[in-house]
């Protein structure tokens, strides 16, 4: 029976360890503006997403026969151009994700915007909430309800907290299972097992990242292949380095509970 209960401790622990490092990589990177601007300046991104976006409008403009203006396109979209837009925005985004805003302001670089580019009767500003670009544009309201994104920050760190406090309990269980004067031999190999597993999966990710670097901007693929195969290898790799950081430290873990004996305290002797 107590075999069984250590069978199932080990489930328990590999499942609610990996949603932990989901919800770790989401609260701590996906949802955090800095883990966004620092991927993208490390690998030098924002040259590359100038080009795959020049290549992407050129290749838009071609097929539905318009001209394309080679001069004003350079530059509108410019190294410089993208970043600013990209940080911006981002940060707007993730901080109305967040909770920490109260509206969802959309940034619009009118001072980098070429003479005459813009209508001068449309009253825009470099910071504006989403509903008034949709209402100058013309598009009328927002054909749908975004408020329940500022409500995805505040679910992630609840739930994160109760993953911690779940996983807390299981190892308190599990050290409690093992045998006074053992050593804890069954906490110790399940900690190495969910470490090597998820190295496993850091390194398949990683496997697949190379390729989409490689692969998916190569000439001829279709826009948002080259977008996807620019924008995202930078991004997989710092969350496979997270990843791999927490499972080493699993796994070094693991391996010191193995040498490690169970206090006997008031068992018999």
């Amino acid at each position: 029976m107590k075999t069984v209960g250590k069978f199932f401790l080990s489930i328990f622990l590999f499942i609610f360890f990996l949603l932990a490092l989901i919800f770790t990589s989401i609260k701590f990177q996906v949802i955090n503006p800095t883990f966004w601007t620092e991927a993208f300046l490390e690998d030098n991104t924002y040259p590359k997403l100038a080009n795959t976006l020049s290549i992407a409008l050129e290749t838009e403009l071609e097929k539905e026969g318009g001209e394309i203006d080679s001069q004003l396109l350079d530059s509108i979209i410019t190294e410089g151009n993208i970043k600013k837009v990209f940080e911006e925005n981002v940060t707007n985004f993730l901080t109305y994700v967040d909770g920490s805003a109260g509206e969802l302001l959309v940034y619009i670089p009118l001072e980098t915007a070429p003479a005459g580019f813009l209508p001068k009767n449309i009253a825009l500003e470099n910071e504006m909430p989403l509903e008034n670009v949709f209402q100058i544009v013309g598009s009328g309201d927002i054909p749908f309800d975004y408020s329940y994104l500022s409500q995805i920050g505040p679910a992630v760190n609840t739930a994160w907290l109760v993953l911690m406090a779940v996983l807390l309990i299981l190892v308190v269980a599990g050290i409690s299972t093992a045998t006074p004067g053992k050593r804890f031999l069954h906490l110790g190999l399940t900690f190495m097992a969910i470490a090597f597993l998820v190295l496993l999966v850091s390194a398949l990710v990683t496997v697949v990242q190379t390729n989409m670097a490689k692969d998916l901007v190569q000439e001829g693929r279709e826009p948002a292949e080259l977008l996807l195969g620019t924008v995202a290898p930078p991004l997989l790799s710092r969350v496979v380095g997270l990843w791999s950081i927490l499972a080493g430290g699993l796994a070094v873990l693991g391996l010191i509970l193995l040498f490690l004996k169970k206090p006997l305290g008031n068992a018999k002797k």
